[in-house]
């Protein structure tokens, strides 16, 4: 009777123990998603427009010469969601934190 209870707790134990391992190693956080800003425009309304924006890779040419209007952008989101959240931030809030800016 001692023998199966403690099987049975050793069972258990590998079991949960199995359970907290496999599951510490998933990946929960988003990648982060580049998105270049195709105009030269620094009006609100075409920061905010999402037609004026596309998602990019590493092997897309960049904006050339750096300068003060926001060319890429890092977000943790698709392009939906992108939409939503450049709508609510201002110019200079996009071009503060902007991942590279153009001319």
């Amino acid at each position: 009777m001692k023998s199966r209870k403690l099987m049975l707790s050793l069972v258990a134990l590998v079991g949960f123990g199995s359970f907290v391992t496999l599951n510490a190693f998933k990946n929960v956080s988003k990648t982060p998603t580049v998105y270049q800003y195709l105009s030269s425009s620094s009006d609100e309304e075409d920061l905010h427009n999402i037609n004026n924006w596309e998602e990019v890779d590493g092997s897309t040419p960049g904006c050339g010469t750096s300068g003060n209007l926001v060319c890429r952008y890092s977000f943790e989101g698709n392009i939906s969601e992108f939409e939503e959240f450049i709508e609510d931030k201002t110019p200079v809030f996009l071009t503060d934190n902007a991942l590279t800016k153009k001319p």
